[in-house]
């Protein structure tokens, strides 16, 4: 009896001893690594793992055939110091890690990552204030020799006891060819959106000997112009030259003058997009649209969704550029010459043969994105011919003429049809072309060539007394002109079924159908009188199944020169003109012919 009682103790005490040691031992959990990733072919690399539960005579072990775990020491029961080294063909991605207690125990985690070694490039580049700067390991020679080379085209540069080669925009005349010229000026027969490559080689001697590194290739961009004037803005913020897909800006300053509230990005696809800025101050609603006033701080928040070159423009009230900047987003490099691009002027003025080579220019761009072409109208020709030569008269450059008017009053007194729209682009230059690219290089300037409602423009052009010349775009919508795209309204998520007519007749009732692609309860379009303002005609339409269509007839007292938009409930649309006329056109009747 004693003896099975003291067997009982034994085991007793036994299974408490054990059970008190897992007690006071607790279960090994992995909660973070420092660092918490590696590359591929890193050597001896230190990892902290970090947890609880960790003892002495514990194992490590990170599953993935690439990975050796030199050593793992137990810091304490919360940190274990492991070196690792991880081969260069090691599989990329997340790995498990294990930890074994010596009472079998174990924490997994799959926290940690194997990343991809970077590829070394024998030459990178970088964009920093609007310049390409390439760089390379020079290996202790003298003398690198970058080649460019794209299809046939090749141009070589030496670069002497550095590593470093910036291409400089800073403009330098050439007496040879009586032009300016910049370090990109020698790329100009390089085309832009193709790739090139770029060559490295090394020597000890200028001229000979030299051993090929390496190459990159990357695709050619246009080096896009900048400017910032400092008398008018002051940046309290880093600009970006060069920002990967999907990367952002945030901009902030000082007005140190008026300036338009709206900013202007040119897009890669051309268009224009207009980002309001935001201030602590007060945004005031003025002739040229919302106005931030002089003094104001500004900040400006901006997402980059494409791959190519965007251009950003900060513009003062009166509508000159204070700060025009590219941002470069992707891999390209900023290398093709804009600024080689412009025949000078050779003095032979001819003003029929300039108004046909600058409408071909405007036409090109507005066809290129699949807008109508504009003809060119006598009226706004005549406004146009006539501002270019009131600025060289009175010395002046700018939309109000010294009596106070705009382009709108030039236009009506030269007499445009009433409820017609005028837009106004001023440009100089020393040709038609380098006025034209100068003005497609301004997005605010751009918007107003790819506006969709133009259907005229008038151009006039004057020669200076220095041989520069000075241009005016006055483009022109006139009530009726032609219908409006079926994707005029997109925005306000309508989609017209048809193009809509801007020519009515009092009693014809016209029916406009659409789809939407926004949330609501019906269409509304409105129409806002001319010479009234405050008198909206409004037409409703209900949205059943997301489709519309809306009955429109005007009656006899509501003829006139309106303005047409299209919104889903409510909310703000562009508007367009459109006339009312007092007849009808006649009906078309079959006739045989005999």
């Amino acid at each position: 009896m004693k003896r099975k009682y003291f067997l009982n103790l034994l085991i007793s005490v036994f299974l408490f001893s054990s059970l008190n040691a897992f007690a006071l031992t607790p279960k090994p959990v992995i909660t973070a690594f420092k660092p918490a990733s590696v590359i591929q072919g890193s050597e001896n690399q230190q990892v902290i793992i970090r947890g609880r539960g960790f003892i002495e005579g514990l194992t490590v072990s990170f599953k993935n055939d690439g990975i050796t775990v030199n050593s793992a020491e137990v810091l304490s029961a919360s940190r274990i110091k492991a070196t690792i080294t991880v081969s260069s063909t090691a599989k990329t991605g997340y790995v498990k890690v294990v930890i074994i207690l010596p009472d079998t125990r174990k924490a997994v985690s799959k926290k940690f990552l194997v990343k991809k070694k970077p590829s070394e490039q024998p030459i990178t580049f970088k964009i920093k204030n609007n310049e390409t700067t390439l760089s390379w390991d020079s290996k202790g020679f003298a003398f690198a020799r970058i080649d460019f080379v794209q299809g046939n085209k090749s141009i070589a540069k030496i670069v002497e006891n550095s590593s470093l080669l910036t291409l400089s925009k800073e403009l330098i005349y050439n007496f040879n060819t009586e032009t300016w010229e910049t370090d990109y000026t020698q790329f100009q027969d390089f085309v832009a959106g193709e790739n090139l490559q770029i060559n490295l080689s090394l020597s000890n001697s200028r001229n000979t000997d030299y051993q090929n590194i390496g190459s990159i290739t990357a695709k050619a961009l246009i080096h896009r112009f900048d400017t910032i004037e400092s008398s008018q803005i002051s940046l309290t913020s880093s600009f970006p030259d060069q920002v990967n897909k999907g990367g952002k800006i945030n901009l902030s300053g000082k007005a140190l003058a008026d300036f338009r509230a709206d900013v202007s990005i040119k897009l890669p696809s051309k268009f224009v997009e207009n980002v309001r800025m935001t201030t602590s101050g007060t945004i005031k609603d003025e002739y040229f649209g919302p106005k931030l006033p002089k003094g104001s701080d500004f900040t400006l928040s901006y997402n980059f969704q494409d791959e190519g070159v965007y251009i950003i423009e900060i513009n003062g009230y009166a509508g000159s550029a204070s700060l025009n900047r590219p941002v470069y987003v992707g891999a390209g490099i900023p290398i093709v010459p804009l600024d080689n691009y412009f025949p000078k002027f050779d003095g032979s003025f001819d003003l029929a043969t300039f108004r046909q080579e600058w409408l071909a220019l405007i036409n090109e761009e507005r066809e290129s994105v699949g807008l109508n072409a504009v003809t060119l109208d006598p009226i706004l020709n005549k406004a146009g011919q006539g501002h270019t030569n009131d600025m060289k008269a009175n010395n002046y450059f700018g939309h109000i003429n010294p009596q106070g008017e705009g382009p709108q009053q030039r236009a009506e007194a030269e007499g445009i049809p009433e409820g017609g729209v005028v837009g106004e682009n001023l440009s100089w230059g020393n040709s038609v072309l380098g006025m034209h690219v100068g003005l497609e290089e301004s997005p605010a300037h751009e918007a107003n060539i790819l506006n969709p409602k133009w259907s005229r423009v008038g151009l006039g052009i004057t020669l200076t007394d220095d041989g520069m010349l000075i241009g005016a775009q006055e483009f022109g919508a006139y009530p009726g002109d032609m219908p409006l795209a079926v994707d005029t309204f997109e925005d306000n998520g309508i989609i017209l079924d048809n193009s809509l007519p801007t020519s009515y007749s009092k009693n014809e009732t016209v029916l406009i159908s659409g789809t939407v692609t926004k949330p609501g309860n019906r269409v509304v379009m409105f129409f806002i009188d001319e010479s009234n303002p405050d008198n909206r005609i409004k037409f409703y339409a209900d949205i059943t199944d997301g489709k519309f269509t809306a009955s429109v007839e005007f009656t006899s007292d509501q003829v006139g020169n309106y303005n047409v938009g299209m919104v889903i409930d409510s909310g703000q649309s562009y508007i367009y003109p459109i006339i009312v006329k007092k007849l009808a056109m006649p009906k078309l009747f079959p006739v045989r012919v005999y």
